[in-house]
């Protein structure tokens, strides 16, 4: 769910920013000069009851926001900001769904080991079996001859 929600948002963050860079260049081209709409400006024109929710995080983060951040984040096109938000997005699920398919990939090479050793078990013969599963009753009564399973 996390990876999907992920993805989705990405996406929507990469839409907006080629909605931002088309819109840039549309009034760039009418009005024969390049005109690159900030972050800063885009900030000013959101209304202040929708931003209410992240007021806390701002004053959280204080001198790093006022200092660092807000300065050179506020300067940058809106659309870089949103295409390299929506690319961290999208790549940063890859990298994870990446390693859940190599992990998951090991589970089944395990589970096919298990499944083969149990085939290997029942193709023994009868006597064999049964003097087999007395070696691992004898095996289980010793304490110091663990089997690992």
């Amino acid at each position: 769910m996390a990876r999907l929600l992920s993805r989705f948002i990405g996406l929507i963050s990469l839409t907006a920013a080629l909605t931002y860079f088309i819109y840039d260049g549309a009034r760039s081209f009418m009005n024969q000069t390049v005109q690159i709409s900030s972050v800063g400006s885009t900030w000013e024109n959101i209304p202040k009851s929708w931003l209410a929710w992240l007021q806390p995080v701002i004053e959280r983060l204080g001198d790093v926001w006022h200092g660092d951040i807000q300065p050179y984040f506020l300067k940058q096109p809106v659309w870089l900001v949103l295409a390299i938000v929506g690319a961290v997005l999208i790549w940063a699920k890859e990298e994870v769904s990446a390693r859940a398919r190599r992990r998951e990939a090991l589970h089944n090479r395990v589970g096919d080991l298990e499944k083969t050793v149990a085939e290997l078990k029942n193709a023994v013969d009868p006597p064999l079996q049964k003097r087999l599963k007395a070696i691992e009753r004898k095996l289980e009564q010793m304490p110091q001859m663990r089997r690992v399973a």
